[in-house]
């Protein structure tokens, strides 16, 4: 057909129609079939030398332990001898795994969001007042709801005596108490302490009910440390009991964690999934990590800055066992 003067394309769309392989033009007339069967192309002979890309690899910086330090009774050990803990045949998408961890290293970052620069406005400095009018409000409605006489809370706190009030409301009348400016201010208001008593009490009265309150703990010689004793008591028994039920909690937790079928899998599923990541499938692979590293987990992202490994590894675990 060739000899003809037929079209080259036309010879090989006739080939087709009948079956035949039109790469047969190619070869030459005069050598047998056999021996030029297996000769690759040109094309081919190309792709041969090509090699493969170069990939950057997500990687797992965690915190291994080094298998000679295992000891038979601890969780790793038994996971190496158990077959349960195997995971044999685990299916796991390879095209999802790379799309995710891996990239090409020519490849181009991509770029980044420039945020705007977080802005903070100064604050505008108030003038120095003899009460704050916020603190004069919130300090006369905590002093309202506990009606005591000032002067003899005064006596008491000085003595360290039992007063009948929770920790928060101790707490409040501690932070109540007047700093160096305030308590120059009352000075400054106040008669002298020579002055007659009953002068000293009319100028209490005339105070404000938070003004009050501060103007009599004036003569309380470290009030705010015995106020925190006084706290301290009146918690006492509170934290107490929240520590008991604290660590009965947490050793109950630490036994259901330890007995945790479901539990050891996850960690093999996170050990597997973190040898991937960091190894590439090679034989350089950790057998235990601490428990911590489970942090990292988090941490780590794929390379589309939004899937973390964490969420890989839920989805792993879904596919393939969905009891744990």
């Amino acid at each position: 057909m060739l000899k003809m003067g037929i079209p080259q394309g036309a010879v090989r769309q006739a080939l087709q129609k009948e079956g035949k392989d039109p790469n047969i033009i190619d070869m030459d007339p005069e050598k047998p079939i056999r021996k030029q069967g297996n000769k690759p192309n040109k094309s081919q002979k190309v792709a041969a030398k090509q090699i493969a890309p170069k990939v950057a690899r997500k990687r797992l910086f965690w915190n291994t332990i080094d298998e000679s330090k295992l000891k038979e009774n601890t969780f790793w050990s038994q996971a190496q001898e158990q077959t349960s803990l195997q995971l044999v045949g685990l299916d796991v998408d390879n095209e999802e795994f790379a799309s995710l961890f891996t990239s090409p290293v020519n490849k181009s970052p991509a770029p980044k969001k420039e945020t705007a620069p977080d802005v903070k406005k100064p604050s505008a400095k108030q003038k120095i007042q003899l009460i704050d009018s916020r603190r004069r409000m919130n300090g006369s409605i905590l002093l309202t709801k506990f009606k005591v006489d000032y002067k003899v809370l005064a006596k008491q706190v000085d003595s360290m005596e039992y007063v009948k009030a929770e920790g928060n409301e101790l707490r409040g009348m501690m932070q109540l108490l007047p700093t160096k400016d305030e308590a120059l201010a009352l000075r400054s208001y106040l008669p002298p302490i020579d002055a007659p008593q009953s002068e000293i009490d009319d100028a209490v009265v005339k105070l404000g009910e938070c003004e009050q309150y501060m103007a009599v703990m004036l003569d309380v010689p470290d009030a705010k440390d015995k106020f925190q004793c006084m706290v301290f008591r009146a918690d006492f028994e509170q934290h107490t009991e929240s520590i008991r039920n604290g660590t009965k909690l947490l050793i109950e937790a630490c036994d259901s964690v330890r007995n945790s079928e479901r539990f050891r899998k996850v960690l093999v599923y996170a050990l597997k999934l973190g040898n991937a990541l960091n190894t590439g499938g090679t034989s350089e692979e950790v057998k235990a990590i601490t428990l911590d590293s489970l942090l990292k987990l988090a941490e780590a992202k794929a390379f589309d800055r939004q899937t973390s490994v964490l969420h890989y590894l839920v989805s792993i675990v879904q596919k393939n066992d969905e009891d744990v």
